[in-house]
C-alpha cells in the first residue's frame, strides 16, 4: 500500500524509535540527523511529522548515559522534540518514584510525554496520561502508550510496589473508544497511534514472517489480532525486532495497517506515512519502512539541522566526563570473557563472524558473574547463598583483553548496566529443577 496525497487528502509522517537505551556515544548525533533529515523529507515538511518513542528510552544504557542517571540521553531526546513515549519496563529500572519524581518532574525533566494506559495506581487509576493528542499536517493525531505486562518480573518488586499492571490491549481499546466516541470533552482524535512496548518474538534478521508470529501465539498475536480497529498505526518494542508488516485489521477482511519496530539502540528509525481524507479523516492509504542510521557527516548535520547542532552540546561533555570517570582501571583479564557465541570461530586469538549472547548456551561471562554473586551471597549474613543462577539476557556487554588485558569502570558497567539488586531465595530440590527447565 503506497502513500501519496491526492486531491483533498493530506500525508503525515510518523518516526518512531524504540529501546533507545541511553545510546551516548559516536553514533548518537547520526541518530537525531536520521530524524532530521527525514523531517525535512517529509510531504509537507516538519508541520508534517511527529516523532514518538515505544520506551526503554533510558535504563540498560551506554557508559555515558548511565553515569549521570540518563541525564544525558533525556536532554537529547528534549533536544529532539520526541513528542510523546510510551513507558517501558526500563523506565522503572530506578523505581516509580524515580519515573516520576527525577525523570518526569524533575528539575531537568523529559519535556515529552510519558504515556501508561495499563499501570494503575491502588485506587485503580492511571499513574501517568494515558494518551496525547497532537495536530499533525492539521489533522487530530491521538498517541496512546502502553507497555508489556510483565513489568513486575523484569524489574525491582520494591520499585513498582502497589502498582498493578493490566493487559495492555485491553487499555489501547479503552482508551481508543474513549478517543473516538464524538465527545471532545474526553479526548477526540482522527487518527489513533498505539505505543506497545511489547513485540514480536522474532523478527527480519530471523527470517521470521508475520505469519509464522501469528501462529506461535502469545502476547504478540494478542496486539494483531485484538487491537481495536479504531487504531491505524501499532509501533512495537521491547523485543528488540526489526519488522515493518502489515498486519490484518480485526473485522474487516482484507484491511490492513502497519505495525513496525526499529530493533534498537536508535540503528533504524521507524517511518509511517499516512495519507488521510481530509474530510471522512479515514487513512487511505499508508507506507511503512524502517530507515537505516544516515551515514552523513556529524559535521554536515551540525551545520544543516539546529537540533543535532542543539544535541551536540549535550552528547560533547557527557563523552567527555564519561572518558574521565570511565577509564579509571577496577581489573584486568588474562583472554576474552565473553557470553555464548553462534557461530563464527576464533583466528588467531580473535573471533569473527557468528553472532553474541546465544542465550541457550553457557558462557564464560554467565559463568563469572554468577560466581561473583555467590561470592558475595554465600555469606551467611548476607543470605548464606549456596548456588548462584544469571539471567544470561542480563550480559549486556564482554570483556575483551584487547588491547592490554585491564578492565575499566566503564567496560565492567558495560556488562551489567542495570540496577542489579542481588536476592536469596529457598528452593526445594523440586524447585531449582523446574527453574532450569523453564529456561
Amino acid at each position: 500500500v503506497q502513500a501519496a496525497a491526492g486531491p483533498g487528502q493530506v500525508d503525515i509522517t510518523l518516526l518512531n524509535i524504540n529501546d533507545f537505551h541511553g545510546r551516548i556515544d559516536v553514533n548518537t548525533l547520526k541518530v537525531v540527523g536520521t530524524v532530521e533529515e527525514q523531517r525535512a523529507a517529509a510531504p509537507g515538511g516538519e508541520a508534517n511529522t511527529l516523532l514518538l518513542s515505544a520506551g526503554d528510552n533510558i535504563g540498560a544504557s551506554l557508559f555515558a548515559s548511565a553515569v549521570q542517571q540518563d541525564q544525558p540521553t533525556i536532554d537529547v531526546l528534549n533536544a529532539m522534540d520526541l513528542a510523546a513515549s510510551a513507558v517501558g519496563n526500563h523506565e522503572f529500572d530506578g523505581g516509580w518514584p524515580d519515573l516520576r519524581d527525577r525523570v518526569i518532574n524533575g528539575g531537568t525533566n523529559a519535556e515529552f510525554t510519558y504515556l501508561a494506559a495499563n499501570i494503575y495506581d491502588s485506587m485503580g487509576d492511571p499513574i501517568l496520561p494515558e494518551y496525547d493528542i497532537f495536530t499533525v499536517g492539521g489533522e487530530t493525531v491521538g498517541v496512546i502508550g502502553v507497555v508489556t505486562e510483565e513489568t513486575p518480573a523484569l524489574v525491582s518488586p520494591s520499585g513498582v510496589a502497589g502498582l498493578t499492571f493490566g493487559d495492555p490491549v485491553d487499555a489501547v481499546n479503552r482508551v481508543a473508544a474513549q478517543l473516538s466516541d464524538g465527545n471532545s470533552a474526553n479526548g477526540e482524535a482522527s487518527i489513533i497511534v498505539a505505543e506497545f512496548h511489547d513485540g514480536a518474538a522474532f523478527g527480519v534478521l530471523e527470517s521470521s514472517t508475520l505469519e509464522a508470529e501469528l501462529a506461535a501465539g502469545g502476547e504478540f498475536a494478542h496486539i494483531i489480532n485484538d487491537t481495536t480497529a479504531q487504531v491505524d498505526v501499532i509501533f512495537t518494542g521491547h523485543t528488540h525486532k526489526l519488522y515493518a508488516w502489515d498486519a490484518p485489521v480485526p473485522g474487516q477482511p482484507g484491511v490492513t495497517r502497519p505495525i513496525v519496530q526499529t530493533g534498537s539502540y536508535g540503528e533504524r528509525i521507524g517511518k509511517v506515512v499516512l495519507t488521510v481524507d481530509q474530510t471522512t479523516k479515514q487513512v487511505v492509504a499508508y507506507v511503512a519502512s524502517n530507515v537505516t542510521r544516515t551515514l552523513t557527516a556529524d559535521a554536515t548535520l551540525v551545520t544543516n539541522f539546529p537540533r543535532v547542532a542543539a544535541a551536540k552540546l549535550i552528547v560533547d561533555p557527557a563523552l567527555a566526563y564519561a572518558a574521565v570517570q570511565g577509564n579509571v582501571i577496577v581489573g584486568s583479564v588474562s583472554k576474552d570473557i565473553t557470553t555464548a557465541f553462534a557461530g563464527g570461530s576464533y583466528v588467531g586469538g580473535v573471533y569473527t563472524g557468528g553472532s553474541r549472547d546465544n542465550r541457550a548456551a553457557e558462557s564464560t561471562l554467565g559463568n563469572l558473574v554468577s560466581d561473583s554473586m555467590l561470592s558475595v551471597l554465600s555469606d551467611p549474613l548476607r543470605g548464606g547463598a549456596e548456588v548462584a543462577v544469571m539471567n544470561p539476557g542480563g550480559l549486556r556487554n564482554e570483556l575483551y583483553f584487547a588491547p592490554d588485558g585491564n578492565i575499566t569502570y566503564a567496560e565492567a558497567n558495560a556488562v551489567l548496566p542495570f540496577v542489579n539488586n542481588l536476592f536469596t531465595i529457598t528452593l526445594t530440590g523440586a524447585q531449582f529443577k523446574t527453574m532450569l527447565e523453564q529456561q
